[in-house]
């Protein structure tokens, strides 16, 4: 999560988006593993908090407003792929 600074998300050498303090990122990797949808390239300097991989999972099932809103936001960078059939589905994810 970005605790200062700002950064842009961009595909394809496209900016895609521009996040700030308060947004995160890298949590599609986390939940669904492959390959990366975007690169995320600071344009200021940053300060952002990590949540190691291996304690992602149980964060998730922790943490309720953490897991809601990390959901959310996949969901809506999911759909704001291009098709690439079953991979761009929410239904993808499910958390084990």
């Amino acid at each position: 999560m970005i605790d200062r600074g700002r950064a842009s998300v961009k595909r394809d050498d496209q900016q895609i988006a521009d996040l700030g303090p308060g947004d995160f990122f890298g949590e599609l990797g986390l939940l669904r593993g492959g390959e990366r949808t975007a690169s995320v390239v600071a344009a200021t300097a940053m300060r952002v908090r990590v949540i190691p991989q291996r304690k992602f999972a149980p964060a998730m099932q922790t943490l309720p407003t953490l897991a809601r809103s990390v959901q959310d936001a996949a969901s809506e960078r999911l759909l704001a792929l291009p098709s690439h059939g079953a991979d761009s589905r929410p239904a993808a994810l499910a958390l084990t």
